[in-house]
């Protein structure tokens, strides 16, 4: 199998304590499958990924982060022979946050 990504990353610092970031990736995945040897299945998807972060502790020796993600899976091919013909893709948001106290 094959695998390709490219990346992007870009973050900006107000200051050194209080930071943003935001990210996207590429993902290119071929995968093969291998049974005694012979080849008998070969799959293949692309991956996007796009996130948003941001930090800051300058409240009160409070470290705090907050965070935003998607991510969206394309399938050309699947790895089972169903009759549920239903959804090529799959897309997943995720978000969070955190805090401690320096």
């Amino acid at each position: 199998g094959k695998t390709s990504f490219a990346r992007l990353d870009y973050a900006i610092e107000r200051n050194p304590l209080r930071n943003l970031n935001l990210a996207y990736q590429f993902t290119y995945q071929d995968l093969d499958i291998y049974k005694k040897g012979d080849k008998t299945f070969n799959t293949s998807y692309t991956h996007h990924f796009a996130e948003f972060g941001y930090s800051d502790m300058n409240w009160l020796n409070f470290k705090f982060k907050l965070g935003l993600r998607y991510e969206y899976y394309d399938y050309n091919s699947f790895l089972y022979t169903g009759d549920n013909k239903a959804g090529r893709f799959y897309q997943l948001f995720r978000y969070g946050t955190s805090g401690d106290v320096r």
